[in-house]
């Protein structure tokens, strides 16, 4: 008696074709992870930013005491400071005194703020009697693209600590 055998044609294609959608499916999600590792490097490049835009206008103001004892710094905002017109402390002959040096630091900072974050960043800067605030707002990116509520990074300082 001769055996005959069921001929099993087509399973070899069909483990190469599920094969083929697992590793798919496998690249796919390799993709989705390094979307997301690129949105999480330019949100931390934004935040370092934010740190950065924070500490200069740190530096300036305790760079001028005079003009925070005489309330030149208590509160601006980025936005109102962009385009006014004030000397330019670094090159004028006789250097400026302490508003003009204040007018000057707010304008030049306030321009390198709109400049260094993209999407419409602000900031503003609050000081009392003791200590100032930093508050710098900026456009983030979530996975639809712009997040709803925009990041800020505050930082509070004493002016005096480093005097």
């Amino acid at each position: 008696m001769s055996a005959h055998r069921a001929s099993q044609g087509g399973v070899t294609l069909i483990e190469v074709l599920v094969a083929v959608v697992v590793l798919s499916i496998g690249l796919l999600g390799v993709a989705g992870l390094q979307a997301a590792g690129l949105r999480f490097t330019q949100n931390a490049a934004l935040r370092s930013q934010a740190v950065v835009i924070a500490t200069d206008i740190a530096d300036r103001i305790r760079s001028n005491p005079d003009g925070l004892a005489a309330g030149y710094y208590n509160s601006f905002s980025s936005a109102d400071h962009v385009n006014t017109a004030t000397p330019n402390c670094i090159t004028e002959a006789g250097g400026c005194n302490p508003q003009e040096l204040a007018n000057y630091h707010i304008r030049d900072w306030s321009r390198n703020t709109v400049a260094a974050m993209p999407g419409g960043a602000s900031a503003t800067v609050t000081c009392g009697a003791d200590n100032c605030q930093v508050v710098v707002t900026w456009t983030g990116l979530e996975k639809s693209g712009v997040s709803a509520t925009p990041p800020k990074m505050r930082i509070a300082f004493v002016p005096s600590a480093l005097l």
